[in-house]
């Protein structure tokens, strides 16, 4: 018998709906007989590819998602989350009846300002059961809830983390990432992407550094490479050249990967900037720092593309040494190399568009 279940794009950290995508990837493999539905921004929604059915809307306040991502509460509102932090952490710790306690009160200030308060859920739901024809079994998601196991967990953070990325790294190795034909003729003047990030309250730590990002950039395109550095917002590097580009776009996820995949590699920061979601496709990388999960949690996600057979290319140790030069021509021979995509198991969608929700 065919189940449905509605999930919820998070109102969080981008990475969550990458995450998440993994769990619905390993939930179907294990019960291939239940179809899974998400409601999410429409800029948002090929995150989860191994969905069957994307409900897919617009909305005002999410058109420009860094200003929701650099929402912190404050006072009151600060308050009453470290109180329903509590009350579910109580509730986990006694294993009083976790799924009831996590639906009733736990929610993140982002998730709870942006999708609960303003009634956003309701009328997403209300919407997507009417085009659906009948009520549609519905469960918020968010940080704590394993959608493989399809139950609350108890609040701990590292062990979330080491299960989440765990889960996309399996996603990963075994190929099931979002695919491009990369059987394009290869251009006489080599093209590369450069993701940036540059936040100014939200984990700024994670910034790009120019400081090595910029001499690494002039050395390619003294060697004839073109680089457009992107980002949401990018990461100016002051450089002034015919073949540099630089700007802060508002490209939905689905066609920042169409637009990357028109490029020879893509180089990007492992530490944050959404590196994840672009870990899980066949675009050719090349990595330039540390991974934030493999420094932090033992997972290497860089593996799980070598064990996949997807492309990428490692240059931290040139640039470790200030050989700008040489990771260049590292960069310039990577992207010269043919593409062989890696075999794709993600499902057929079915997209339905709820127009403007307010």
């Amino acid at each position: 018998m065919t189940q449905t279940l509605l999930i919820n794009f998070e109102f969080e950290e981008l990475n969550a709906a990458v995450l998440a995508n993994a769990q619905i990837y390993l939930y179907k493999k294990k019960h291939p007989e239940t179809k899974i539905f998400v409601l999410a921004p429409a800029q948002f929604a090929k995150f989860y590819y191994h969905a069957d059915k994307l409900f897919i809307f617009s909305n005002e306040k999410v058109k420009r998602y860094s200003k929701i991502l650099e929402y912190k509460p404050i006072g009151l509102q600060q308050k009453l989350y470290r109180f329903r932090e509590k009350i579910y952490a109580l509730a986990s710790r006694f294993n009083l009846c976790r799924n009831f306690f996590y639906k009733a009160v736990f929610r993140t200030p982002r998730q709870n300002k942006f999708y609960i308060r303003s009634g956003l859920e309701g009328r997403l739901i209300k919407k997507a059961s009417n085009l659906f024809g009948g009520k549609l079994s519905y469960i918020r998601i968010n940080v704590y809830w394993d959608l493989v196991k399809m139950k609350a967990l108890r609040p701990d953070l590292n062990a979330w983390f080491i299960d989440r990325f765990s889960d996309l790294y399996k996603m990963i190795s075994e190929g099931a990432v979002y695919q491009f034909d990369n059987n394009k003729k290869k251009s006489a003047v080599l093209k590369c992407v450069l993701r940036t990030r540059n936040f100014k309250n939200k984990a700024v730590e994670h910034n790009s550094k120019a400081e090595v990002l910029k001499p690494l950039v002039e050395c390619l395109l003294k060697k004839g490479v073109v680089v457009e550095n992107i980002g949401v917002p990018h990461m100016p590097l002051d450089i002034k050249h015919k073949n540099y580009l630089e700007y802060s776009h508002n490209m939905s996820i689905e066609e920042e990967f169409i637009y990357c995949g028109l490029a020879d590699c893509v180089i990007l920061t492992a530490e944050a900037g959404l590196f994840t979601g672009f870990a899980a496709t066949n675009l050719p990388l090349v990595q330039y720092d540390n991974e934030w999960s493999a420094d932090h949690i033992g997972i290497e996600l860089f593996g799980a593309r070598q064990k996949a057979g997807l492309r990428s290319l490692d240059v931290r140790s040139f640039l470790a040494g200030k050989n700008f030069d040489e990771a260049a021509e590292q960069i310039i021979k990577f992207s010269q190399q043919d593409i062989l995509s890696a075999p794709c198991s993600a499902s057929t969608q079915d997209i339905v568009d709820l127009g403007m929700v307010q």
